[in-house]
């Protein structure tokens, strides 16, 4: 049974809640020819919806937006540091003991400029139930769907967009590499440039905005392993995590493997 309010809990209301769309619905309510408690009452069950609804909104944002670096051992660490020869040699030997440390199995993707995309695509469908995945199959559909969500960033101010579009500002200037045969080298100056060059089939990417867009398009967390790093970088949150691998090297490209639970 809800408790009646007085014109003062109103009041001590709208206070709380700033926004001044859902103000003017209190007051409308409060101006139409109906009994005090009736108005108050039906003024705070809007405001509870409406207050209901920013939360919903603003806990996906916040979970879209979050990012935790989650320490490795330190031991595995410095162990991967200290063996002895080539990059392949300790590029693998740092794989095997974060993989046995997280209870992970190593899979190899290629992608031919499409690598993020495989990845992706092959970790969803071996973690997630098959309902889940049906519009995230293929590596052209998956590109076209976090392209999407990017432009739409584009239009929006909230605070998630503002960081999409600032990590897509830091993009811009550097030049992308398709690997599709006849397709020229893009340096995009402005986003709507850069939207289209990576909407590209094959053409490469980097960058949070891509792992943010995944995270929220499918409602999954993702874990970045980055040889050599001394941490997990996950983002966003969700009922089931997917990891990713990736090696960090002087060029601006990056081969992104996939690593996944074993199954």
């Amino acid at each position: 049974m809800r408790t009646k309010l007085g014109l003062a809990d109103v009041h001590r209301l709208l206070d709380v809640h700033h926004d001044v769309h859902h103000a003017m619905y209190i007051m409308m309510y409060i101006m139409q020819p109906a009994s005090l408690s009736t108005t108050l009452n039906m003024a705070a069950v809007q405001l509870e919806r409406s207050l209901k609804g920013l939360l919903e909104r603003d806990n996906k944002q916040n979970k879209s937006m979050e990012i935790l670096n989650d320490p490795l051992p330190a031991d595995l660490v410095q162990a991967a540091w200290e063996v002895k020869g080539n990059f392949p040699t300790r590029n693998a030997s740092y794989r095997r003991a974060v993989c046995t440390y997280l209870n992970l199995r190593w899979q190899s993707v290629a992608g031919a400029g499409n690598c993020f995309f495989a990845a992706v695509t092959t970790s969803l469908l071996a973690t997630l139930p098959a309902n889940r995945t049906e519009h995230l199959v293929g590596e052209g559909q998956l590109r076209a769907l976090v392209v999407d969500w990017l432009r739409l960033q584009m239009q929006l101010r909230d605070d998630l967009a503002e960081r999409v579009q600032a990590e897509i500002d830091a993009e811009l200037h550097i030049p992308l590499i398709c690997s599709r045969r006849g397709v020229p080298r893009v340096t995009p100056t402005t986003r709507d440039e850069y939207l289209k060059a990576v909407a590209v089939d094959q053409t490469w990417i980097q960058g949070y905005h891509w792992l943010r867009a995944v995270s929220t398009i499918a409602l999954v967390r993702i874990g970045l392993v980055i040889y050599p790093f001394d941490s997990v970088i996950y983002f966003g949150q969700g009922d089931c995590t997917i990891f990713l691998y990736k090696v960090r090297s002087l060029t601006h490209c990056y081969i992104i493997r996939l690593i996944h639970h074993p199954g």
